[in-house]
């Protein structure tokens, strides 16, 4: 059963990732703004899926560890990689090029979403 809360959490999630794909497409939009707000979608997103399993601290742990890791896996360059990176989908969710200011980005993202995960509730 999907309780008000985590339906909350998977409109939040949504909403998110439409403002992060937004940010992609106006120029104006530094690309830390998209980094950061992909981290709070992994944040939301996570608490909607694991609600019930993890408290917002270790929601907050376990989506800055996967940001992490992909940030990290974008240190890796073997041919399949390449490939699958010439789609657009692919290389949204997988990025394509490792900065340590991404890093600062989905740490500071993680922080915006579990303050105001706890701010609201």
């Amino acid at each position: 059963m999907i309780t008000k809360q985590r339906i909350a959490y998977l409109t939040i999630t949504f909403g998110v990732m439409l403002l992060g794909l937004l940010s992609r497409k106006v120029a104006i939009v530094p690309l830390a703004v998209g980094d950061l707000l992909y981290a709070v979608f992994i944040y939301f997103g996570f608490r909607f899926l694991f609600y019930k399993h993890y408290n917002t601290t270790q929601t907050a742990c376990l989506g800055l560890l996967f940001c992490y890791l992909i940030e990290y896996s974008q240190l890796l360059d073997f041919p399949l990689l390449q490939q699958l990176r010439q789609y657009a989908i692919v290389r949204t969710i997988i990025g394509q090029g490792f900065l340590w200011t991404d890093i600062l980005a989905y740490t500071l993202g993680t922080l915006l979403a579990y303050y105001a995960d706890k701010k609201l509730n």
